[in-house]
């Protein structure tokens, strides 16, 4: 018997978007390769969700040629044993696969972040998502009694509950969580001191997540009608939950890669896009052999001292380099990242004793990677 086509339609899906996740991921290191970067909490987590993903996609795919799609009636009892046994095949995999994806983002927002407040609310939602998974887990494997066979082997003495409570239960407390870890970086995020239009691509990059918000509603209205149907067919409706739920952790994979891949842009992307255009992808200073930008605050001649800062260098700074550094705190040593280069630094205070607090600094910057300071004496 031929599998229904609702059914072969998701198997297209799963060819599609399996490809798609595996190429992401490989993005994912291949930047952090680029870069020197150590792996991390967050790369490791995202790899054990795929690798969830990928079970899932078999249990999946298991179902497709065992008459998923088709009417009940027309399955054979091994097939509607097989229907059955995915439940909780289902449940397992895609709690596991979601909550690894959103304790990625977590980690991944204390890794690149450093405001505390992000930190500490980061560390709340991994301990209310590893909650959610440890009650619902033990919810999906309690379902039946005695046991879950109960599902596919029913007995006289046993018993199961609504599968669709512990669903709507499952889904709409994964939503809630999803919408706290999407909202938690945009105040700060907006917060940032640099261009309008570099924040809204910055914000952006990490809002991609609402796409899968709208995949879960999706997920819940369907469950909703079928639960509410007296007449709706489990097996038949399969395909589209399926879909639901497989497609929600397929562009989970990607959008937290995204952020990741930032080094590949710069490296490879940008340099294409400015060859095509003809122009830079950034305001650029024009090159000259030295380069000299000054910028700082306070006021020269009265009371209140201020601190200015030169960088010199051989290097195209653009705007946004140096808005970048005005982050940095006036009293460390260390440059944010500018670009792979030698610069020179020299901090000077200005007010009545303007010059007393002349440094220079040596800088090897490296790109994405923490700088290297080494004070050496005055030169400039």
């Amino acid at each position: 018997m031929a599998p229904a086509q609702n059914a072969v339609n998701l198997f297209i899906w799963a060819i599609v978007f399996t490809p798609l996740d595996i190429f992401f991921v490989g993005l994912r290191f291949w930047a952090a390769r680029l870069v020197r970067r150590k792996i991390s909490a967050d790369d490791y987590l995202i790899v054990l969700s795929m690798i969830t993903t990928l079970a899932l996609e078999s249990v999946m795919i298991w179902g497709i040629f065992n008459g998923m799609g088709m009417r009940s009636s027309d399955l054979a009892p091994e097939q509607l044993s097989v229907q059955l046994q995915l439940i909780p095949a289902t449940y397992v995999t895609w709690t596991v696969a979601t909550t690894t994806f959103k304790l990625s983002v977590l980690f991944l927002y204390i890794r690149i972040m450093s405001w505390p407040m992000v930190k500490r609310l980061s560390y709340i939602l991994m301990g209310l998502t590893l909650a959610y998974c440890i009650t619902f887990m033990a919810v999906f494997v309690t379902t039946c009694s005695p046991d879950l066979s109960q599902l596919w082997n029913p007995r006289p003495d046993g018993h199961c509950r609504d599968l669709n409570i512990g669903q709507l239960g499952s889904v709409s407390t994964n939503l809630a969580l999803d919408v706290l870890i999407i909202a938690l970086p945009m105040p700060f995020l907006w917060s940032l001191k640099m261009r309008t239009r570099n924040k809204v691509v910055v914000i952006t990059a990490f809002s991609l997540g609402f796409i899968t918000i709208a995949i879960m509603i999706w997920r819940i209205q369907r469950l909703v009608s079928t639960g509410s149907n007296p007449k709706a067919d489990f097996v038949q409706d399969l395909p589209v939950l399926a879909l639901t739920t497989t497609l929600e952790l397929w562009l989970c994979i990607i959008i937290a890669c995204i952020p990741t891949i930032g080094p590949i842009i710069k490296t490879y992307v940008k340099p294409v896009i400015k060859k095509l255009t003809g122009h830079a992808t950034s305001e650029e200073i024009p090159r000259t052999q030295i380069q000299r930008i000054t910028f700082g605050r306070g006021h020269i001649g009265g009371r209140r001292r201020g601190e200015y800062t030169d960088l010199l260098g051989s290097h195209n700074l653009t705007r946004d380099d140096i808005e970048a550094h005005q982050q940095s705190s006036s009293t460390s040593n260390e440059l944010v990242n500018i670009r792979k280069d030698i610069v020179m630094t020299r901090k000077t205070s200005t007010g009545p004793n303007s010059g007393e607090n002349l440094r220079s600094f040596s800088v090897e910057v490296k790109a994405d990677r923490q700088t290297d300071v080494r004070q050496i004496p005055a030169q400039l």
